[in-house]
């Protein structure tokens, strides 16, 4: 109940500031990128990593469905940045660019968000 709460708070957050979240929201459908970070996340891993599958469940907790495709690294930022795709994960809080993204609370082991 308290991660759907946060999960209910950061999209409401986030729709603030990213105008296309109100769309997504209307149509309950999220569409994020990623990238090989293993052992977070990866196509070879089980449930594609616990990552993928946090995420996954977490959206489908709340009501979402979530659409997760693997990029390279790069692009998949890019992919964020330019709004074609709703949202990145993981995402490191390390990276120096991260001022155009929303960052969740990192995931338990690392620094990714």
């Amino acid at each position: 109940m308290i991660y759907r709460f946060k999960l209910s708070v950061y999209l409401s957050i986030a729709s603030l500031f990213l105008p296309n979240l109100n769309s997504v929201m209307a149509h309950k459908t999220i569409s994020l990128a990623t990238a090989e970070y293993e052992p977070y996340v990866g196509q070879n891993l089980i449930a594609k990593g616990f990552v993928h599958e946090l995420v996954s469940l977490a959206f489908k907790n709340a009501g979402y469905t979530v659409n997760i495709k693997f990029y390279p690294a790069l692009r998949a930022k890019r992919l964020a940045e330019l709004g074609v795709v709703d949202g990145i994960v993981p995402f490191s809080q390390a990276e120096n660019s991260h001022q155009n993204f929303i960052l969740s609370d990192p995931f338990p082991g690392g620094y990714i968000g």
